[in-house]
């Protein structure tokens, strides 16, 4: 909620979107089309962004998901107005959407329990959704919002897309949704570095949010007192930087967004300081609330800190308290931390709520500590509700801490009711100092499943009475899966603390466990094999650790920390407790090759090298003749890394890529002709694959045209088995004749 008191008014016949429905009108002179956007685009480029044969964008029901990340991002994500049109044909098609939420077990609690968490509860009930402008796509039936996006595609080639509105400075910044020129639901790029003034005041509020587009270009923004925008709704803040930035509140507070109903992605905040006081008052740097509708994805924290102090004050580097996405979290040399009851404290989120997902998490000398009854810490998350889910989280040199009365502290998750799956922990360590304060690498209490946990040459450590400890679970009233320890210790302090690999104390299923030259309370644990420890990390993130488990000590430079992040590997299996190893994408351990000109883009996977496997920068505008072919083909695919940095290729006469298994990330398209194509055809690869990620994609002038039956076009990929997320086209055709 906006301090009227510290804030001037918001006059209310400004926040007004400058459409209220789904046709186009006229605003400041400018042609808007639905929802603010104009980007012409045909119904083939949306066949490849949403797969049609899941209409409802479910998991897929034939094989095991290999990324819960994968599906949320790809059903949320959306940097376009494009993919929230198909959302409603999708909802359409299917009749109606998922609803309901997780049933919660009963579980046996003292009296002090009880009590605490009716109070927990009582007090998240008294939040109040978003009021949302009244549109057209708001009113009506599902088939109705089907019909009118069908509508809106059909008419987005006949209006030109609007001219973006540049923000250069400070000034400019501060009209955003109080100058009849630069509405709240406009499309704005910024266009130079900028320093705010404290008198500065976040975008928009709580009834009249943010629902247009933000592109930072790789710009920063230093010195916010404050969030840059107070409530984001269906819209779009992206490949944005902030630098020194202190923010004190008493409110839910976020870096980027106090609440971020929309997307929030490719963030990089370097020396950004959050701190909270009060009941509820959430915090992060991607957002203090992500509710449901929104995401957070592709954001880094370096040398920041973020703390909250007061009762169920949520706090994370992704997210404060998370009932939507969070993907792709990185925090290096950063803290968390809370004080006070309930208040839950992780690196991709405090608390992650029933239906909310948190998925690549990597921490590296990053610490995450709580102070306080109850008060759940985790690399991960702290505190995973039931139906929440937690996936690939990586810590390097990191720490866990808490200190209260049952403060459970994890590497995945302090407190687990839903599920915790791919969890890494190398050189860290998890601590805490309370009456049956659990702790474990995977989750400290486990009610849900915890699948897929290597610890390596960490610890555990407990001080308090009936404080259990297990690398896997300490406290297991669930399923415990697949649990590795390789050199290392647990020690319980306190009377009747119990400490186990795979569980502490176990009143629930505990299957496949290994431990080598570990101890528990000093008694060496040697049980189970490993077939080759040089891969014992080979499913965590390449960017910071080797297959071997070895830091990377050029990491930095893979990082490319720049305000253009770098996304994390996305490789996971879906969390069972039969669930079997997980499978990777092979990376190379060296620094990532730059690529500046055409002659060296063409030599990846034809030169020894430039290997098919390996992580590749772009450091220069490329143009390419029409001799360029594609980059591997389907038996031998690309299942590397390439990182454009924002920058171009120009030229294409095919698809950058033949068969993608790895991933393409932060580049732009441009004057691109690849017409009568008789296969599956995409700008940016022919085939997406089912590891496959193209993520951040702007294609300008482009036109694709394909011929023959089930030969597919479009933007992101032809054919799209894996993820698609963050495309942007502009001026350009997507046709197919077959």
């Amino acid at each position: 909620m906006i301090q009227q008191s510290n804030q001037q008014p918001i006059q209310q016949s400004i926040q007004q979107p400058i459409c209220d429905s789904a046709s186009q009108c006229s605003g400041n002179g400018a042609e808007y089309s639905w929802l603010g956007h104009g980007v012409a685009v045909s119904k083939a480029f949306v066949k490849s962004l949403i797969p049609m044969e899941d209409p409802c964008l479910s998991f897929n029901s034939r094989k095991a998901v290999k990324d819960l990340l994968r599906l949320a991002t790809t059903t949320i994500l959306p940097s376009s107005s494009i993919l929230f049109m198909a959302k409603d044909m999708a909802n359409a098609w299917s009749g109606s959407g998922l609803s309901g939420a997780d049933a919660k077990p009963e579980l046996p609690q003292t009296s002090k329990e009880t009590r605490e968490e009716a109070q927990e509860k009582e007090s998240g009930s008294k939040t109040v959704p978003l009021q949302q402008p009244s549109t057209a796509r708001d009113q009506g039936s599902q088939g109705a919002k089907g019909l009118l996006a069908l509508g809106t595609l059909a008419s987005s080639f006949q209006y030109a897309n609007s001219q973006s509105i540049a923000i250069d400075d400070a000034e400019a910044l501060d009209k955003i949704g109080r100058d009849p020129a630069y509405p709240l639901n406009g499309k704005y790029r910024q266009t130079a570095d900028i320093v705010v003034t404290k008198d500065y005041q976040s975008i928009g509020n709580d009834t009249h949010p943010f629902t247009g587009d933000y592109d930072g270009q790789c710009r920063t923004i230093s010195g916010l007192p404050d969030c840059l925008v107070d409530t984001l709704k269906q819209g779009n803040i992206t490949h944005l930087g902030f630098t020194d930035t202190h923010i004190n509140s008493t409110k839910t507070t976020g870096l980027v967004a106090c609440t971020a109903d929309g997307t929030v992605s490719d963030i990089r905040a370097e020396n950004v300081h959050i701190s909270t006081s009060g009941d509820d008052a959430h915090a992060g740097i991607g957002a203090g609330v992500v509710d449901g509708g929104g995401t957070v994805a592709n954001t880094m924290a370096v040398n920041s800190n973020v703390k909250t102090e007061g009762r169920l004050a949520d706090a994370g580097i992704g997210g404060g308290e998370v009932k939507g996405t969070v993907g792709n979290i990185m925090s290096v040399n950063s803290t968390v931390e809370t004080k006070g009851d309930f208040a839950h404290a992780g690196i991709g989120g405090g608390q992650v709520k029933a239906g909310g997902k948190v998925g690549n998490t990597t921490a590296v000398n990053s610490h995450v500590t709580t102070e306080g009854d109850r008060a759940y810490a985790g690399i991960g998350v702290g505190g995973v509700k039931t139906g929440g889910k937690v996936d690939n989280t990586t810590a390097v040199n990191s720490t866990v801490e808490t200190v209260g009365w049952r403060a459970e502290g994890g590497i995945g998750g302090g407190r687990v009711d839903g599920t915790v799956a791919n969890t890494e922990a190398v050189n860290s360590h998890v601590t805490t100092s309370g009456y049956a304060s659990f702790a474990g690498i995977g989750g400290g209490g486990v009610i849900g499943t915890v699948a897929n946990t290597t610890a390596v040459n960490s610890h555990l450590t407990t001080e308090g009475e009936h404080a259990y400890a297990g690398i896997g679970g300490g406290y297991n009233l669930g399923t415990v899966a697949n649990t590795t320890a390789v050199n290392s210790h647990l020690t319980t302090e306190g009377e009747h603390a119990y400490a186990g690999i795979g569980g502490g104390y176990n009143l629930g299923t505990v299957d496949k466990t290994t431990a080598v030259n570990s101890f528990v309370n000093g008694h060496k644990k040697d049980f189970g094999s490993i077939p080759n420890d040089q891969l014992l990390c080979q499913n965590a993130d390449p960017r910071v650790l080797t297959a071997n488990c070895s830091s990377r000590t050029e990491f930095r430079d893979a990082l490319d920390l720049s305000v253009c992040p770098v996304n994390a590997a996305t490789v996971s299996t879906d969390a069972t407790e039969s669930t079997a190893a997980k499978e990777s994408t092979p990376t190379t351990a060296s620094t990532p090759i730059k690529i500046n000109d055409a002659e060296t883009l063409g030599k990846i996977g034809r030169h020894p090298d430039y290997p098919l496997n390996g992580t590749y920068q772009q450091t220069a505008d490329i143009v390419v003749t029409k001799d360029f072919q594609s980059i591997g083909n389907h038996t031998h695919p690309f299942t590397g890394e390439f990182y454009g940095q924002c920058r171009t290729i120009s030229g294409l006469s095919d698809c950058f890529v033949d068969t993608l298994e790895g991933s393409i990330s932060d580049l732009q398209f441009t004057r691109a002709n690849i017409t009568n194509s008789a296969k599956p055809t995409g700008l940016a690869a022919c085939v997406v694959d089912d590891t496959g990620t193209v993520s951040n994609i702007r294609a300008e002038n482009i036109h694709i045209l394909t011929n023959g039956k089930q030969k597919y076009a479009g933007i992101g990929g032809g054919e799209v088995k894996g993820m698609i997320a963050n495309i942007m086209a502009v001026d350009s055709t997507v046709e197919t004749v077959g």
